[in-house]
């Protein structure tokens, strides 16, 4: 943890670095998701677009792989997600009324005209409503997209461990080994709540006897694709 500072509202703990979690459903930031919607969706059309650009041959096989649907956890606009060719992605979110406004937009700056559903999640005990429609035998991803760090440190790992065994995962959020003092911009959300830095994070997936795909890092963001 020496290569980087850390913010003091928060602690660390076995290489994860945590506060106690906020409600991030307060109205103030229920209202900021709504306002900064579509000028959100064109700054990270760029930041995607130059992802794709720079790690075009990581990507290769992620993008290429025909899944059958996705399933955005948390996703709030499901903006990684359309750059595979996927058939239909489902969108589990709390707040998924702020997002079904804006599908219109979405669905225009990113080119993406296939299926999108929207269901508001109710997350309990590590149980999301409706992942036992989740089948293994079909083509299936799961994706974490900036969402993650939004959890507590025991539901963000016990999530992690108890995922259905047979699918695929992507994981896309901060990666806090790009911090490089107390006033990261990440820091600032006071509803981002938990991080775990990409290597840490890495050993975890695998203890859990997971496979990885592909990881690398971009900006102060980290992606891993792996396989339960």
């Amino acid at each position: 943890m020496e290569q980087y500072d850390i913010n003091p509202m928060f602690q660390v703990e076995d290489g994860i670095v945590f506060k106690e979690p906020v409600n991030q459903f307060s109205d103030d930031i229920i209202q900021g998701y709504d306002d900064y919607a579509i000028q959100g969706l064109k700054n990270d059309l760029v930041h995607y677009d130059g992802m794709m650009k720079e790690h075009q041959a990581e990507l290769k096989e992620f993008r290429s792989s025909l899944y059958d649907k996705i399933y955005a956890l948390g996703g709030g606009f499901p903006k990684l997600e359309t750059y595979t060719h996927v058939n239909s992605i489902v969108v589990f979110d709390g707040i998924d009324y702020v997002y079904r406004k804006h599908i219109d937009s979405f669905r225009e700056i990113y080119d993406y005209q296939s299926e999108l559903l929207y269901s508001k999640a109710f997350i309990e005990n590590v149980k999301i409503y409706n992942m036992l429609e989740l089948d293994p035998s079909r083509n299936t991803l799961i994706s974490f997209c900036h969402f993650l760090e939004h959890q507590s440190k025991a539901f963000h790992l016990e999530l992690l461990e108890k995922l259905p065994r047979g699918i695929d995962v992507v994981i896309y959020g901060p990666n806090i080994e790009a911090a490089r003092n107390e006033r990261w911009t990440h820091f600032n959300w006071k509803y981002h709540h938990t991080f775990i830095p990409k290597q840490r994070l890495l050993e975890i997936l695998i203890g859990y006897g997971y496979k990885i795909k592909t990881e690398f890092s971009y900006s102060d963001d980290m992606f891993i694709w792996f396989s339960t």
